[in-house]
């Protein structure tokens, strides 16, 4: 043992000498993060995140851009991920569409300009498919409570079986999107996916942008050294998944033989600068999977095409904590589709009294009183979804290692269809429908065989009018269905509305026969509607999908909101008039839109 910390002392004393900047910088390093009322999250100041329309010429585009430089001070362009290529289809083989990451660009002004102010004038130009700032998430995380003494979450998820069967691929790599490891903990160090074709000679051996990434990434800092420094969030989050497994010493990471890559997404005031960075960083980079242990209530759609490129375009399966609230509430990026969101549980499978719930969970995992790894060489019990999404990804890695052909999204659904269901536990029947499929369960997602569902994605809404969706309104519903497992012989979706004044005209569609990885759409025939008369304002409809394929069912949840409080008119005067004829806000808070403009 004292050979080997001496080793490790050795090592990260090279490794801090060598610590370089790297050719491509993200983000800022130094930003300053403020809050305003217009959004849930902190933002960064003098920085927006946009989508340029996806037909502009260059020419259009440095000229609108132009002309805004003679309006926000020091106004400069770049690219937000200037090695992303455009994709050669817009729609996968599966159905479903790719993202585009070469029209996200990032504008960077003065940090005391006002972001509102800016946007606006952001606003007035043509150009633009979404503007937004850049959002700041927040850990997944509940203060440490030492309180048990073993690793129960193994036994729940039936890890101890599972690994009878399969221990883990080393080329499986867990990307941890987090607040760093601790580069010579001897439980983490030895399990690194460590990037031979970059070794730390001062060179960008393998041309990716990056010097001797090596060991990882620092994305907040911008340097090959992601050391935790600020926070030891991430070395509790990479040992449940990534831990050493049968090596005598500490804990045994769920993802056994697994591999991880820390990502380090903090800055030096720790902030989580360079979250939504990470992951592309990872999925460029081939990680199959990804782990996020934080996020927000904030939505973004910028940020969901990040998402959407990492999964469908990159084939990596991200998975999030659904957060610490004891909510209902969609917390992001874990509600957005194609990302697998984790609720924690406890030693009984009943759902932690700090887990978030509701219809946009998936899956359940182990996340109260669970022992990791913590500087320097110990272990501590923390509590949180944090927690619980790389329990969960490290099953996912086990899985992905077992089947190496299937994607990501069908790790995804083989991991929701076998899980065990937890809602029907006395404790747990509050939260009838609002715990996903279950909790997670390693070994019957190895063992299942014959596994059938079909996924809706990609959902249209239209009332063939304004889309202001009133009482009385007709709602038109079209969408994407891909058989994600095994071959279906009959596939038939029936939907119903569990919550919301609305009304469907016809709830039943069928798929007939479908291949596996196969997509039908139901645009000739949309399911339909109806908004109810006396709907009130603002008001939540949920639907929930029910596909029967073959005798087996798979249950989603889409939710969308009906006569809001206010309507957005364009023509040559443009602004924003709520319900009861006030312009430019909503119950006494004026809205970041278009005011009142000539």
């Amino acid at each position: 043992m004292y050979f080997q910390k001496l080793f490790f002392s050795f090592l990260c004393f090279f490794f801090i000498g060598q610590a370089l900047t790297a050719q491509v910088n993200l983000v800022p390093v130094d930003c300053k993060l403020i809050r305003s009322e217009n959004y849930e999250s902190l933002i960064v100041a003098g920085i927006i995140n946009v989508i340029v329309k996806n037909n502009l010429s260059e020419k259009e585009l440095n000229l609108a851009f132009e002309n805004l430089k003679n309006k926000i001070p020091n106004l400069s362009l770049e690219k937000r991920f200037p090695d992303a290529v455009k994709p050669k289809i817009k729609v996968d083989k599966q159905g479903f569409r790719l993202a585009d990451l070469t029209t996200h660009y990032r504008l960077r002004f003065n940090d005391n300009y006002s972001i509102e102010q800016a946007i606006k004038y952001c606003l007035k130009s043509s150009i633009f498919e979404a503007i937004e700032p850049h959002f700041i998430p927040e850990l997944c995380y509940v203060p440490n409570d030492d309180s048990i003494s073993s690793q129960y979450a193994l036994s729940r998820i039936k890890a101890f079986e599972a690994w009878e069967i399969e221990q883990g691929d080393s080329n499986i790599v867990i990307g941890i999107s987090d607040t760093g490891c601790q580069m010579d903990h001897p439980d983490l160090f030895p399990n690194i996916a460590f990037n031979y074709n970059d070794p730390i000679n001062g060179i960008d051996d393998d041309n990716d942008g990056y010097i001797d990434n090596f060991y990882g990434w620092d994305l907040g800092e911008n340097d090959n050294f992601p050391q935790s420094n600020t926070s030891s969030h991430g070395v509790h989050v990479t040992g449940l998944s990534s831990a050493m497994t049968d090596n005598v010493i500490g804990i045994a990471g769920s993802g056994f033989r697994c591999r991880f890559a820390p990502l380090k997404i903090t800055n030096t005031n720790g902030a989580l600068s360079a979250a939504y960075e990470s992951i592309v960083y990872a999925a460029d980079r081939g990680y199959q999977i990804i782990n996020c242990s934080w996020g927000s209530y904030q939505p973004s759609k910028i940020n969901f095409e990040i998402i959407r490129y990492a999964t469908i375009n990159k084939n990596a399966l991200i998975f999030c904590g659904s957060g610490n609230n004891n909510s209902e509430r969609q917390f992001f990026p874990a509600a957005y589709d194609f990302t697998i969101s984790m609720g924690s549980s406890g030693p009984e499978d009943i759902k932690s009294d700090f887990s978030n719930y509701g219809y946009s969970l998936d899956l359940y995992a182990p996340g109260e009183n669970v022992l990791s790894t913590w500087p320097t060489e110990n272990y501590i019990y923390s509590n949180g979804t944090s927690m619980a999404s790389p329990v969960a990804a490290g099953c996912a890695a086990i899985v992905k290692s077992k089947y190496p052909e299937l994607t990501a999204l069908q790790i995804a659904q083989l991991l929701k269809v076998t899980a065990d269901r937890i809602d029907n536990i006395s404790d747990n029947e509050q939260f009838q429908n609002k715990l996903g499929y279950g909790r997670v369960n390693m070994f019957e997602a190895l063992v299942a065989e014959n596994k059938k569902s079909v996924l809706m994605h990609d959902v249209e809404l239209s009332d063939r009018k304004e889309n202001l969706f009133l009482p009385g309104d007709s709602i038109f519903m079209s969408a994407t269905f891909t058989n994600i497992l095994n071959n279906v012989s009959t596939a038939i979706v029936n939907l119903n509305i569990i919550k919301g004044s609305a009304t469907l005209l016809n709830a039943f569609y069928s798929l007939g026969s479908m291949s596996s990885l196969s997509f039908k759409q139901n645009n000739e025939n949309p399911f339909i509607i109806l908004i109810d008369e006396n709907a009130p304002l603002d008001d939540t409809v949920v639907v929930r999908i029910d596909i029967w394929s073959d005798a087996q069912i798979s249950t989603q949840y889409f939710q969308f909101n009906s006569n809001a409080n206010f309507v957005k008119l364009k023509n040559n005067i443009s602004t924003t008039i709520n319900s009861v004829s006030e312009i430019g806000k909503v119950n006494n808070f004026f809205l970041n839109d278009r005011g009142f403009r000539y």
